[in-house]
């Protein structure tokens, strides 16, 4: 078939071919390079994102922890569990009950993202740590005060 052409067709298809191999190898080169770069932009942008969102979820956690360690050290509320010893004892006629509602209120009143404020067995464990006091004079069962729009239920 080449023995047929002419020198001149000849050096034309040998630099055409050459040309064509050239520019599809490039090609390739361009578009592995090209979709390398934007993966990387991608994968930097999602680190980014990732680690942005990680420091507002720390931030929320360790805003709410401070409103946990307000509970654990209000001294109001760790001398009312040290003399509420009675389970199941009407809590809202005992002496104090008043202070410590009120500041379930105002904590939950001032932030939105706070609609319901408790103390489980855990913390009434931190607190009698902290007085020294033994957990098992403290009532056993947890007290539950929700604080939504003024009201306890």
């Amino acid at each position: 078939m080449l023995n047929n052409l002419s020198l001149r067709k000849k050096i034309l298809l040998l630099i055409g071919g050459t040309i064509t191999v050239l520019l599809i190898l490039s090609a390739f080169y361009f578009v592995s390079h090209i979709s390398n770069l934007s993966r990387a932009s991608v994968e930097s942008e999602a680190k980014s994102y990732l680690k942005t969102e990680k420091l507002n979820i720390e931030g929320f956690f360790s805003q709410y922890g401070r409103v946990v360690e307000t509970f654990v050290t209000n001294p109001h509320l760790v001398e009312w569990f040290a003399n509420w010893s009675e389970r199941g004892a009407d809590y809202q006629n005992s002496q104090g009950y008043n202070t410590i509602n009120q500041d379930f209120i105002r904590i939950s009143g001032s932030d939105s993202n706070i609609l319901s404020a408790f103390l489980p067995q855990r913390i009434l464990a931190l607190i009698s740590k902290k007085m020294s006091v033994p957990h098992n004079t403290m009532a056993q069962s947890t007290l539950r005060i929700n604080a939504v729009g003024g009201k306890t239920h």
